[in-house]
């Protein structure tokens, strides 16, 4: 049996939202004003503005990198990872947060080893030290309600159909509403697992959104629960 396993990073692989993240650890004053922009702005762009008011207070990429190895992580979540290449498992990681920001993370918490594909918004530090982050995309027509620079759907569908459909099982993994979409791409054969009382579990208890989905659905609440449950699957 050949899985590929799909994850959510933010609130799914960790345990926090790694956009805001960064900016309330290095300014508490400068993320009062990330929330206050935050209805205001598309949210790219948003975090975007944020990352260059931190490199105008002096941050440099050693400050960004050392607080991003900072953020919130379940060992159990390394354990999943490992289950699931041990189980002949491809992993990939899609995301609304960005290059820079999971590949520190993962390489702090020794995750990348597993996880064979990212696909995210570009971000880069330029000559300056001055971090840049860009959309992934900057439009798209999906109404499935995905944020309008990354439709997982999409993404997900086009790394299937770019390997050559070689999957038996699609198991999926996220929190945010932005993850329903590829989960309504799943078949009934596959395991969708949104995290409780989140806004994608939230989503799917109204029976008109989880009747899109066919896929097996199993709630987790944390790592640990979400790692005894892939257990007793695989």
């Amino acid at each position: 049996m050949r899985y590929l396993a799909v994850f959510d990073f933010d609130f799914t692989v960790i345990e926090d939202d790694s956009d805001r993240y960064i900016v309330k650890s290095l300014s508490e004053s400068l993320y009062a004003k990330m929330k206050d922009h935050q209805k205001k702005m598309q949210f790219t762009e948003l975090c975007d503005m944020m990352v260059g008011e931190l490199h105008k207070l002096g941050n440099n990429p050693d400050d960004l990198k050392k607080t991003l190895r900072t953020i919130p992580f379940n060992p159990a979540m390394y354990d999943i990872m490992k289950l699931l290449q041990e189980n002949n498992a491809e992993i990939i990681v899609i995301s609304d947060a960005n290059t820079i920001y999971i590949d520190e993370i993962s390489d702090q918490y020794q995750i990348k080893q597993f996880i064979s594909h990212v696909i995210t918004n570009p971000a880069h530090f330029d000559d300056d030290g001055r971090l840049h982050i860009r959309k992934r995309c900057e439009k798209h027509d999906c109404l499935n309600g995905c944020a309008v620079n990354i439709c997982k759907g999409v993404e997900l569908l086009e790394y299937i159909n770019s390997k050559g459909s070689p999957y038996d099982r699609l198991i999926y993994v996220g929190d945010g509403t932005n993850d329903f979409c590829p989960s309504t791409k799943l078949g009934p054969n596959d395991y969708v697992f949104p995290r409780k009382d989140f806004p994608f579990s939230r989503k799917i208890k109204d029976e008109q959104y989880r009747n899109e989905i066919t896929a097996r659905i199993n709630e987790w609440e944390s790592a640990d629960e979400l790692l005894s449950l892939l257990r007793n699957l695989l």
